[in-house]
């Protein structure tokens, strides 16, 4: 259920987020929390309906309109978003200013008023009967040109729930970035190797030194190209060198790739 009175600091800031207007470090902790909150994620749906209204009255700046087109057009999500805004905006228009002008007494005002209410809590009812499977029309992560997949390291053991991480694929060749979640970091660096599951083939990633921002969460992030994974399942071991020069396994993470819905 979408809440009704979302957090304005809230809101605000996951509108900025689907325009491109929040810096990596506010993206990352956003997109972490919605792997995690489904409150949050309620209040994106918010979000993702006033971007499709701005977009749809045409109020937003035209390289917004253009970063919106381009980002969200093929998403049948998104289509369906704007259908909603163009339903609620016929139910509005029928309880326009001139007729309430008409409107004699302060009794009749209000009457009409709880009328559009009504045809427009209508309007959302069978629109959400008609529509029972929309979901968010943001693939996590991905933004620009790059398609970004946060990777959470598996549970504790009877503490937490079991996250399938999963990496959608563009359709088309291109850059790729994982990022892994660090629930220990200990180690001033670490080579990341990746392993297919279904052929054994198993290749190195790189060594690379995690983020580590004050107060945030400390990840890993690794580039490669699309054309490196193909749909299936992976797993991801994190090996560190230790004091003594040795190295040891030191995480590990596992993930499906299929191949995304589409360029936005």
């Amino acid at each position: 259920m979408i809440p009704a009175q979302p957090d304005p600091p809230v809101h605000q800031q996951l509108v900025r987020y689907l325009l491109d207007e929040l810096n990596e470090t506010a993206c990352d902790e956003i997109e972490i929390r919605l792997l995690k909150d489904a409150e949050f994620q309620e209040q994106l749906a918010v979000a993702e309906l006033e971007v499709a209204e701005l977009f749809e009255k045409r109020l937003l700046k035209p390289d917004q309109m253009k970063l919106v087109r381009s980002k969200f057009g093929a998403n049948p999500s998104w289509k369906q978003n704007l259908y909603f805004c163009r339903v609620m905006a016929a139910e509005e228009a029928k309880w326009s200013a001139p007729r309430l002008s008409r409107a004699k007494s302060g009794i009749f005002r209000t009457a009409l008023l709880s009328g559009a209410l009504i045809s427009l809590a209508v309007a959302l009812a069978v629109w959400f009967v008609l529509h029972p499977s929309v979901h968010s029309t943001v693939e996590i992560g991905k933004r620009s040109n790059v398609s970004v997949a946060v990777l959470l390291p598996p549970p504790l053991k009877g503490l937490e729930r079991q996250v399938d991480n999963t990496v959608s694929l563009p359709q088309a060749p291109g850059p790729v970035e994982l990022r892994m979640v660090l629930r220990n970091d200990f180690y001033p660096e670490y080579e990341v190797r990746l392993r297919s599951v279904s052929t054994g083939v198993e290749q190195s990633l790189g060594t690379v030194k995690p983020d580590r921002p004050t107060g945030g969460q400390h990840t890993l992030r690794v580039g490669l190209d699309s054309s490196q994974l193909s749909p299936g399942r992976y797993t991801i071991v994190l090996r560190a060198l230790e004091r003594d020069g040795s190295v040891v396994n030191v995480g590990g993470y596992s993930f499906r790739a299929v191949i995304g819905s589409g360029n936005r």
